[in-house]
């Protein structure tokens, strides 16, 4: 699913629209309400990045890849480009034109993407996928309280059903033949046995708990590495029988 660009170049934009300050006036005033409603939007579909960004209620969740979720985001984004369209960029000011044209061309990207069934599908490879996607998140949360710990255990709850989500997306892919070379796939075997060597405490989830040791006084972890031991163990090996199919 190839959406990480425009969510990446959409952060960017909006970020340096905000740091302007708010815009008066109309179309000013629109543009300004539409390029908030675009970074909610970004945000809400992509808890991932909004728990980067500070969003503590976004970090136990995972973004949702299920056909309904996918669904009303494409339906969102088309709302969200008749929107940008009905703003008369001739009555705006050349720094807002600017932005009303970044937001138009990332917009029309992801209307354009809507046009190709196989983009809205995975493609697993030996720097994408699940298998390494978790301990990347885990890594950008902070593990300095029992409220941080409580959440990155709620997301590693979580993540055996996004793995699930994943999978599907990349049965699709393979039925309409969309698939990584076999040398990246080698690869991902190669990666999946050396997780699945790990002993707990080296596993890729249980990063953060070792933050959590590092950073305060000792706390009792047999019940947080079990827990974390038996999640990572679950989603690996879930996925290295799906990649032996």
């Amino acid at each position: 699913m190839q959406i990480a660009p425009f969510r990446g170049a959409m952060a960017a934009l909006l970020l340096a629209v905000a740091a302007g300050g708010a815009l008066a006036g109309n179309p000013r005033t629109e543009l300004q309400r539409l390029l908030d409603d675009t970074w909610r939007w970004t945000l809400r579909h992509d808890p991932e990045m909004a728990s980067s960004l500070g969003d503590t209620e976004a970090a136990g969740r995972w973004s949702d890849h299920s056909p309904e979720a996918l669904d009303a985001q494409d339906a969102e984004a088309r709302a969200l480009a008749a929107r940008l369209r009905r703003i008369d960029a001739r009555r705006l000011g050349a720094e807002d034109r600017v932005s009303h044209e970044l937001l138009a061309h990332e917009l029309g990207l992801a209307l354009e993407r809507q046009r190709h069934p196989v983009l809205r599908t995975q493609v697993l490879s030996s720097v994408q996928g699940p298998h390494l996607a978790l301990a990347g998140v885990l890594q950008d949360m902070p593990m300095a309280s029992e409220a941080d710990a409580r959440r990155v255990l709620a997301r590693l709850a979580a993540w055996p059903a996004r793995v699930e989500q994943d999978m599907a997306l990349q049965r699709q892919a393979l039925r309409l033949g969309w698939l990584s070379h076999r040398a990246s796939l080698q690869r991902v075997l190669e990666q999946l046995d050396g997780q699945l060597a790990l002993a707990p405490r080296e596993q890729p989830a249980f990063e953060p708990l070792r933050r959590l040791l590092a950073a305060g006084p000792e706390v009792p972890l047999d019940r947080s590495e079990e827990h974390t031991s038996e999640l990572q163990s679950q989603s690996t090996i879930s996925y290295a029988v799906f990649c032996l199919k």
